[in-house]
């Protein structure tokens, strides 16, 4: 629990914590945590808590840098992923699985000048479309960070 804690949650708090101020210096940077999906996270001790909380990381730290021209999103695979974190016990066939590969196009596209005013976003690399234009790339894989959208019913009750 805490190694995966400290890795996925500590690691990418320090990195950008020793970045922020640079990129901020020079009015321009570029933040991408990689998590996994909401399924994952909430099936899999302690891999999705740790996960979780460097989404909602992301999510808090793109509202502080808006405006900076740092911005800070998520990347994640879209699924199970041929990873050696899934074990040969664990799957039939290792090519039915997304490829790691699909992280490339959007993360270099984040990692971009084309990118600048994207921020808070969740990107599900499957859903990546390099034939699409951007607007309709974003429209297919993008989503705000952290689900925002469930923590509105509490906050309207006043809770």
């Amino acid at each position: 629990w805490v190694h995966a804690l400290s890795v996925n949650t500590n690691g990418p708090f320090l990195m950008a914590r020793a970045a922020i101020g640079h990129m901020r210096e020079q009015g321009w940077g570029r933040i991408v945590g990689v998590t996994t999906s909401l399924d994952t996270m909430i099936r899999n001790l302690p891999y999705g808590p740790s996960k979780s909380a460097h989404e909602s990381f992301i999510a808090i730290i793109a509202k502080q840098l808006d405006g900076s021209g740092v911005t800070a999103n998520v990347l994640i695979p879209g699924g199970a992923t041929n990873t050696n974190f899934i074990s040969d016990a664990d799957v039939r066939d290792r090519d039915a699985l997304i490829q790691p590969i699909v992280m490339r196009a959007p993360i270099v596209w984040l990692a971009s000048n084309e990118a600048d005013g994207t921020t808070g976003r969740r990107i599900i690399a499957s859903k990546w479309d390099e034939n699409l234009p951007i607007e309709q790339r974003l429209e297919a894989a993008a989503a705000p960070a952290a689900w925002p959208q469930l923590g509105r019913p509490t906050a309207e009750q006043g809770s």
